[in-house]
């Protein structure tokens, strides 16, 4: 009903169903016995993953998960006796779930780490952690709110959870909670009243503000170090915008005295002088500004004060961002491809900067093969820019390869030379998808693009796997001598197979190669869960080879969106005899895909290949990868190649490499393209 339209239902694509709320928390919530719950978690998580495979499954959302001894985890006997049932029986438990409210930020932490090791220790690797509630629990006691309880006592109770207190809470848990091993953690709740951010008549309290002030991190996304010296009761993070032009420190304050703070900026990515802002939720403050500082070029130091129970939000620019910058896009970037959806249109980013403040920004785009210049087209208004001159909005638009203007009032324009609507693709696999001495011709048609890699760069993210040494999501003509972000060696086939799939489709293509030759399933599969292993030349420890196509999902495709991944697997597990242990291999690194993602849909081709006679298990695993795993589809079949094709039988000729483009090519045909569901831009 809520996911698949079901008697006038919905299709929202809910990806996690979780069985029950607090079983353990009785009569209040769950008047049977453990066995009972036992029961219906078994019977109706087995009949959802058997109706709906691609869905996770899971509970028992406790509201007392156990006790933390030091850095073990000792769970109750409901708890315990779940996970046993759970593991002895094989029912699905894709998430395990649990509450925490507490009055030390410490505290979720430290149980996010005991849990983690817990599950991991009785062979849950793969189940995700979810901390579904959590909240502020003044004096870490239940008792003031009991029914019994003095009904002013309950009153300053939930006024000390929705105010200052509560917001200096939630905002130093949220900064602790980046490095906990949790899949999940989600605020109970965001409603009026009790434990919520709004009161009865719909004012946002002061928890609310304090949720506005984290927010700010995500302007500012690439993080940062932060040092603190003296530790408790101060959290801080800290982050700077990819176009550089402003930071963020956020502070989380829970001392009980007013305090002065000195803080040393060293590193701020830009020179010249700078102006920081600082904005207070406190007591009298809404995150207003409270304190502006000019800091000359010369000096990095500043000094701010924090009231007892506040947070604290400090806003960083160059000054010469005082003056309105140049009207400026920075999204999207020249020759990037946009994934269209199924009915062939995708919403394209706009971002800039110096529009006018107030003013309406319109884009327009125009074909690049209509005449220039362009006809009068309707200009379409795609935001209103804030009192800083910047913008944000999406702009849809049907498949094509455009010309892309945007306007600000009725002069300024700026314009973007290529930027399209089309296909997305992703390359993994070994040295037969990654390519290595043979390359051939790189595309002629001006739609196939890639983002090419920076060589000043690679040396530093093979070492540390680091997204940020990758080159910025920008397009560049797939020509002879562009190597494909993040890991490709070259044009190899895949211009040549981008260049077919263009010209058959009438659109513009983008491809990302995420491949690491000398690879296997068992290395891909292990990475994934964030295992070591022993290899000469692949570092487990930076989570390679699979690293690279978390990074591609993370920092290009969630920015362009997505419509297939090319999975060119198994040749290298050839001494793996047992074909469930190939398929398990396989499926590990495609599921944590599809989570790093949050795409549960997200499409694989999967090449299909015997390498030596007798050694059929890869080929059994990739067959059932296609025909069991949702969402997976058939590429090209390999064995069909002539000896000359693939000298070792694994690795191509030049003659093997130009039938690979035409049948990859051939196997994303109309037929896949109905059925393969997009990851939409966002």
């Amino acid at each position: 009903h809520y996911n698949e339209g079901w008697a006038g239902g919905f299709r929202h694509r809910i990806r996690y169903w979780e069985i029950w709320n607090e079983p353990d928390v009785r009569p209040a919530m769950w008047t049977g016995t453990d066995e009972d719950y036992f029961r219906l978690y078994r019977v109706a998580a087995r009949a959802i993953k058997q109706e709906f495979p691609g869905v996770l499954v899971g509970g028992p959302a406790v509201g007392a998960s156990g006790r933390r001894v030091h850095d073990t985890y000792q769970p109750t006997e409901f708890v315990a006796g779940f996970l046993e049932r759970c593991r002895d029986e094989g029912t699905p438990l894709d998430f395990f779930s649990w509450h925490c409210y507490t009055d030390d930020p410490g505290e979720l932490v430290a149980r996010a780490v005991a849990v983690r090791r817990w599950l991991d220790e009785r062979g849950f690797t793969r189940t995700e952690s979810h901390l579904n509630e959590w909240n502020f629990l003044p004096g870490n006691t239940w008792d003031p709110i009991a029914r019994d309880s003095p009904a002013l006592l309950r009153q300053r109770y939930y006024a000390d959870m929705a105010g200052i207190p509560g917001a200096a809470f939630l905002v130093a848990a949220l900064i602790r909670l980046q490095d906990a091993p949790l899949d999940m953690a989600n605020l109970f709740h965001g409603e009026i009243g009790p434990f919520g951010l709004f009161t009865e008549h719909g004012v946002p309290q002061k928890n609310y503000h304090a949720l506005r002030a984290f927010r700010e991190l995500l302007n500012t996304p690439q993080r940062v170090g932060v040092e603190v010296v003296g530790g408790e009761p101060l959290a801080v993070a800290a982050g700077w915008s990819p176009e550089t032009r402003r930071a963020t420190v956020l502070l989380g304050h829970r001392g009980d005295t007013h305090t002065s703070l000195r803080l040393d900026l060293h590193g701020l990515p830009w020179a010249g002088p700078t102006e920081a802002t600082l904005h207070l939720v406190d007591a009298t403050h809404d995150l207003d500004p409270v304190q502006t500082t000019r800091l000359p070029p010369e000096s990095s130091v500043l000094e701010i004060e924090l009231p007892s129970l506040s947070v604290g939000w400090l806003h960083l620019r160059p000054v010469a961002e005082a003056v309105p910058p140049r009207f400026q896009v920075l999204q999207p970037a020249n020759r990037l491809v946009f994934q269209r959806n199924l009915r062939g249109t995708a919403a394209i980013p706009v971002v800039g900067l110096g529009a006018v403040p107030g003013g309406a920004v319109t884009a327009r785009l125009t074909s690049v093969d209509a005449p220039v210049p362009a006809p009068p087209e309707t200009w379409t208004p795609v935001a209103t820019a804030r009192a800083d001159g910047s913008f944000d909005g999406r702009l849809e638009a049907s498949s094509g390869w455009y010309r892309l203007e945007i306007r600000s009032g009725s002069n300024a324009v700026t314009r973007v030379a290529r930027v399209g609507v089309g296909e997305v693709f992703v390359v993994v696999g070994h040295s037969v998808a990654q390519g290595g001495e043979i390359h051939l011709p790189g595309s002629s048609d001006d739609r196939v693009n890639t983002v090419a890699l920076m060589p000043g760069l690679q040396a530093d993210y093979e070492r540390t796997g680091d997204p940020r040494w990758l080159p910025e999501p920008a397009g560049t003509p797939f020509s002879d001598d562009v190597r494909p972000a993040p890991f490709g060696h070259g044009p190899y086939f895949w211009a040549q197979f981008g260049e077919r799939i263009a010209r058959r489709e009438g659109v513009p293509v983008l491809i990302f190669n995420a491949a690491f030759g000398g690879t296997s399933l068992d290395h891909w599969a292990r990475s994934a869960r964030g295992e070591s292993f022993e290899h000469s030349f692949v570092k487990s420890g930076i989570r390679m080879p699979y690293i690279n196509l978390r990074n591609t999902l993370q920092r290009y495709l969630a920015l362009t969106g997505v419509r297939a991944v090319l999975a060119d697997q198994g040749q290298n597990d050839a001494g793996e005899a047992d074909a469930r242990v190939v398929f398990d291999r396989y499926r590990a690194w495609v599921d944590q895909a599809r989570r790093d993602l949050g795409h549960d849909a997200l499409a694989v081709v999967v090449n299909r290949q015997t390498p030596y006679p007798g050694r059929t298990a890869i080929r059994q695993a990739q067959e059932r990868m296609i025909r069991e795993v949702p969402h997976c589809f058939p590429g090209p079949d390999y064995d069909g190649l002539e000896p000359g094709d693939r000298p070792d039988r694994i690795h191509l000729s030049v003659t093997g490499a130009a039938k690979a483009a035409q049948w990859w090519a051939q196997a994303l045909d109309a037929g896949f393209l109905e059925r393969a569901i997009p990851c939409s831009p966002r």
